[in-house]
């Protein structure tokens, strides 16, 4: 092993987005880094897995009201 974490998925195409599943695996992978290497010092609650953006972006709100 090269010591990196690989993900892949299979899934609907016409329910998901590719972005929507590579932005997903993104997130799995960092829970399971978090898994891994962290010293359990910072709660799983704390990892930022979606950016203020994205989360505005998924639930189509404008985000100069909330600012």
């Amino acid at each position: 092993m090269d010591g990196k974490i690989k993900c892949a998925a299979e899934y609907a195409t016409d329910l998901f987005d590719s972005r929507t599943i590579r932005r997903f695996l993104e997130h799995y992978k960092t829970v399971l880094e978090w898994m891994v290497v962290s010293d359990r010092s910072e709660s799983l609650r704390q990892l930022e897995l979606a950016s203020r953006e994205e989360l505005f972006n998924a639930l189509n709100l404008d985000q100069g009201c909330y600012e």
